[in-house]
């Protein structure tokens, strides 16, 4: 999440450029990822508004409140494919859920 924020910059005499911090917030709800959009209001003094106006922030999910699945072998965890013979019978898998709520 970010933290919401509104304020205004002042250009003194001979200022290019100014930096604005937006605050991402930490927490522990299992989100998607999040678009947020800055935008710049009307300015005062006589300045007046470019092209780049907009500027859109991604925070990505920092675990899925679904859950992650994933498949793996009983007999090695660690591997992404066994051989096995014809007549093995059955395969067990296991599938891990980690993260969601």
């Amino acid at each position: 999440d970010l933290s919401p924020t509104t304020g205004s910059l002042v250009f003194l005499s001979g200022d290019n450029e100014k930096t604005l911090t937006i605050s991402a917030v930490t927490d522990s709800i299992p989100e998607l990822s999040e678009q947020y959009s800055v935008i710049l209001g009307v300015p005062n003094g006589g300045a007046v508004l470019g092209n780049r106006t907009t500027s859109n922030i991604t925070i990505l999910e920092n675990s899925d409140p679904y859950g992650v699945l994933q498949l793996f072998f009983i007999n090695d965890g660690s591997a992404s494919s066994i051989n096995v013979e014809e007549n093995v019978g059955e395969i067990p898998l296991i599938v891990r859920r980690s993260q969601g709520a």
